[in-house]
């Protein structure tokens, strides 16, 4: 077998093939084999066929044709790891020339995984950050709790900050109803800050039955269709309900818990706090770590290939994130006025630097000899099985060759982050 590589550029080679005749006949006779076993043929059981007969019978190209496939598909491998090439994605398989059992030329365009040079872990100089919390953020999280076992009772006076109302309200842009714009019956705390600010010192001072009608500018971090646009409001107030928060006696103790005192429930907020933002801290410091290795490395060539596959994983993401909201694609590309290709350029260096993050995740694993095992694979299988009992699509989903791959590269990234996390901080 002859081979050759050629430079088409921005990652992407070109591997011409020449297979020999000797190279082809092993293929040529699994193929005649398959052909007797598939066509009955006079005087011989299935697969017991010469092949001298079958290409009599049926002609040699006919058997070319079917072995063409794994002719191809042996060789190109063989080249691959012959040439040391780490490919991306599918080859494109171009047939330049058949002589039937003597000759077969072809050309592969293969995206080639770019060469990654790691920069020094020494050289990375971010520290990670240590949780605090303060007592205003602790007696926030107490008022709230208090607000959520609240008493209400129904009052004839005008509004107050803190009292529930109940409105119908409409909002307008342009004289004209925005999408969701409408609410009857709305239950809506003053002072909790649900709507756009301003919106709700409205209605303070406001009576049952008083129609208010008054002008507010969204946001500019609102809804990309409505940031900054002035709208009217319509509101009138149905009803009122007083809310009295329980007071922070032994009684509400014990209703929330095992709690001593409220100095032990304050405790246990501070922790519970803590540890959701040491939580996220960490995930800053890891996404941080990550971004300057990537940019200390020094990498290849990125084919093209990989940048449209992180662009259209996005794109899934995107849909998944818009569809919590009870949005489809379209209806969000809709709001902001774009379309898939507007979103795919402006995403563009977003995806390289994905890319890159991957990249250097994949070697630093190679250089570290870092993976995922077969009984970490495992235990986290089970674990994800033991929590859909009740769903056996996604349990069939789990157990599939598809999903062990994905929790082999999960947990492996998770390993390479946590061996980085580690040589950082050694490094302070």
């Amino acid at each position: 077998m002859q081979q050759v590589i050629s430079d088409k550029g921005q990652g992407v080679k070109v591997l011409s093939v020449v297979v020999t005749k000797e190279e082809i006949n092993p293929f040529l006779d699994k193929a005649s084999r398959r052909i007797s076993e598939q066509k009955k043929l006079s005087g011989f059981r299935p697969g017991k066929a010469p092949r001298d007969f079958v290409e009599k019978k049926f002609g040699l190209m006919a058997i070319m044709e079917a072995a063409l496939d794994e002719i191809v598909s042996f060789t190109y491998w063989e080249a691959l790891k012959s040439e040391k090439l780490s490919v991306v994605g599918k080859p494109q398989i171009e047939i330049k020339k058949v002589v039937p059992g003597e000759l077969l030329e072809y050309t592969a365009e293969i995206s080639i995984l770019p060469a990654v040079v790691l920069g020094q872990i020494a050289h990375i100089k971010i520290k990670p950050e240590v949780a605090t919390v303060s007592k205003s953020e602790i007696e926030k999280v107490l008022t709230d709790i208090r607000k959520m076992r609240a008493l209400e009772k129904k009052v004839e006076r005008a509004a107050k900050l803190g009292d529930k109302t109940i409105i119908d309200f409409e909002v307008k842009v342009n004289n004209v109803v925005i999408e969701g714009g409408t609410g009857k019956d709305y239950p809506l705390i003053l002072g909790d800050n649900m709507f756009i600010p301003g919106f709700e010192e409205r209605l303070v001072g406001k009576k049952i039955g008083e129609k208010q009608i008054f002008t507010l500018n969204f946001p500019t971090e609102y809804k990309p269709d409505l940031a900054g646009k002035l709208a009217e409001f319509t509101v009138t107030i149905k009803e009122i309900w007083q809310r009295d928060l329980p007071q922070l006696n032994q009684d509400f103790l014990n209703q929330l818990g095992d709690y001593k005192d409220v100095t032990q429930l304050e405790q246990q907020i501070r922790e519970n706090l803590t540890e959701e933002k040491q939580q996220k801290l960490d995930q800053k410091f890891e996404i941080a770590i990550l971004n300057e290795l990537v940019t200390l490395s020094n990498f290849g060539e990125i084919p093209h290939l990989l940048i449209e596959n992180e662009l259209h994983r996005m794109m899934h993401e995107l849909e998944d994130s818009v569809g919590n909201q009870g949005l489809n694609l379209e209806q969000y590309l809709q709001q902001i006025n774009k379309t898939k290709e507007d979103l795919h350029k402006n995403w563009h260096e977003a995806a390289g630097k994905r890319v890159q993050t991957a990249l250097v995740a994949r070697q630093l694993a190679t250089e570290q000899a870092i993976e995922a095992s077969s009984e970490e694979i495992e235990k986290e299988k089970q674990e994800l099985l033991a929590s859909y009992q009740d769903r056996p699509e996604i349990k069939q989903n789990i157990e599939s060759p598809d999903f062990r791959e994905y929790l082999f590269h999960t947990i492996t990234n998770r390993k390479v982050v946590k061996f980085l996390k580690e040589k950082v901080i050694e490094n302070k």
